[in-house]
């Protein structure tokens, strides 16, 4: 005859001890899983930030700039849009693109380093990957224009995903 085999028991103490595991599993995933709208995802989502849009104007003789910081912990960040320029002689403007020392530089004429670079156009599209964490200056520039003053049409933004 078989001798009965003692049935398996989970003690009271593991029984704790795998719950507290299970939620403590759990709170990381929503920890890590949270978005920046509250809402639970395991899947990076895109964020889009207007940068500038609309009619702006630039006086002869200057530049006109706006400086954003791409969020730390961003992934394929990049600056996408359009603009147009029109007013004066050749209707062009100069799109550039830099990190923070491109800028200081280019701003005391200096070689700098850019993202992005249009050279003196009508219209163009902006296309440039950012680091993340990083001050970028994006820079319409009339400088080279004596007399005439330039309004650009425009309709660029920052793209991420976090």
């Amino acid at each position: 005859m078989a001798e009965d085999q003692p049935k398996a028991k989970i003690s009271r103490s593991k029984f704790i001890a795998i719950g507290v595991s299970v939620a403590a599993i759990i709170g990381v995933l929503v920890v890590f899983g949270m978005s920046s709208g509250g809402e639970f995802s395991l899947i990076p989502q895109e964020h889009s930030e207007q940068i500038v849009k609309g009619i702006i104007r630039i006086n002869p003789g200057t530049y006109q700039y706006y400086q954003l910081i791409v969020p730390s912990g961003a992934t394929d960040a990049r600056i996408e849009g359009t603009f147009t320029a029109s007013g004066g002689s050749g209707n062009d403007i100069l799109v550039m693109l830099f990190p923070e020392d491109g800028f200081v530089n280019w701003k005391y004429g200096y070689n700098a380093d850019n993202f992005y670079f249009s050279g003196k156009v009508i219209a163009g599209q902006v296309g440039a990957v950012v680091p993340s964490g990083e001050k970028v200056y994006l820079v319409f520039d009339n400088s080279f224009s004596l007399i005439s003053s330039k309004t650009v049409n425009t309709d660029i933004k920052l793209i991420y995903f976090k």
